[in-house]
């Protein structure tokens, strides 16, 4: 079913942290084309944030995207949260091919679990839409189901 993507939750690593999020149409397997939203900012402590876009990004049944977060802080020299599997705390945890890319320069991009020990790692980014005939109003916008990368 179509959708409209209405909002992006992730986890601050650092404070502060800065985001810059993309919203793309297009993955081709190493690079995002097709910009469609994006927005910027800044959280002052570690934690889990859910930011509104500005506007909802329309998504089609059928098409993926992606979305594309580049963190910025100063201490902490990882500023991209994974979700590792880690026994007695996160031992559950999986990750398939193609669901979780990482950059370090933005514009070349990796599959996480193509890395070396992190191959059950995924980016700690979620994308929520609502269905475009469903209410305006709360509930919040749930999980996309538009497939990824």
């Amino acid at each position: 079913q179509d959708e409209t993507l209405e909002a992006v939750g992730f986890y601050a690593t650092d404070s502060p942290t800065q985001y810059a999020i993309s919203i793309y149409e297009e993955f081709n397997g190493t690079s995002f084309s097709v910009l469609r939203d994006s927005k910027s900012g800044s959280v002052a402590h570690p934690g889990w944030y859910t930011i509104k876009l500005d506007t909802a990004v329309g998504l089609q049944e059928g098409n993926g995207f992606g979305v594309v977060i580049k963190f910025t802080n100063y201490d902490y020299t990882y500023p991209v949260p994974l979700e590792a599997n880690v026994l007695g705390y996160s031992s559950s945890a999986t990750a398939n091919p193609g669901e979780s890319y990482a950059s370090p320069n933005g514009s070349s991009w990796t599959d996480v679990t193509t890395y070396g020990g992190y191959q059950e790692d995924n980016i700690c980014i979620k994308a929520f839409c609502r269905d475009p005939g469903g209410p305006s109003d709360p509930p919040p916008p749930g999980p996309c189901s538009a497939p990824t990368p």
